[in-house]
């Protein structure tokens, strides 16, 4: 009994997941009138050159599993694992100053450059976040 009611909850989890997540890339140029209205916080400044870029822009909604605050050179740094149907995703906050840090599972939407982290995984320089 105890074994399907975890097998349930867990499809319901499941189910949450997959409806209220989601994952797209924009390659487009800032010109291109197919632009979506999304994609903007992307294109405000050059994204980072240190690591491989997958995609220009991208827009993730997911929930928040981790969250990591460090000091890197006197500024902080802000790291958090985005979970979803698209599977897992690492954010960056591109200015923690601005931009506020959600908490272990909250609902989020983050819009900004994609790149391959040092780990191999998918990052996302963070330029919004709601």
């Amino acid at each position: 009994m105890a074994l399907a009611a975890v097998a349930f909850v867990c499809g319901i989890l499941a189910v949450v997941a997959t409806t209220t997540t989601g994952f797209q890339t924009y390659r487009g140029s800032t010109a291109g009138s197919d632009m979506p209205g999304w994609s903007e916080p992307c294109f405000v400044h050059e994204p980072r050159h240190d690591r491989p870029l997958l995609a220009p822009c991208a827009r993730a909604t997911g929930f928040v599993t981790y969250v990591r605050r460090k000091r890197a050179h006197a500024a902080p740094e802000v790291h958090f694992a985005l979970i979803g149907r698209f599977g897992a995703l690492i954010v960056k906050l591109d200015n923690p100053l601005r931009l506020q840090t959600p908490g272990i599972g909250s609902r989020v939407t983050v819009v900004g450059p994609l790149v391959r982290a040092q780990n191999g995984m998918r990052e996302i320089e963070a330029r919004s976040v709601s």
